[in-house]
């Protein structure tokens, strides 16, 4: 993170529906890695979205097991 602020970072199966909220709170800019826990949640399509106050992105990836 280029600098401070609110951050969150969620999963989503492929209706939309969230299935997992790793990160939502308040953090100082630096590096930070999120480790997906994905044993209880079915093969599939899912999306992660990284939020910031002034930053938005979100991604797809897929879970086979």
């Amino acid at each position: 993170m280029p600098k401070d602020g609110n951050v969150s970072f969620r999963v989503f199966d492929s209706k939309g529906s969230e299935v997992r909220n790793y990160l939502n709170e308040y953090l100082q800019s630096g590096t930070y890695n999120v480790q997906i826990e994905g044993s209880d949640l079915p093969s599939g399509v899912y999306f992660y979205e990284l939020r910031t106050d002034d930053f938005r992105e979100a991604k797809r990836m897929i879970l086979l097991k």
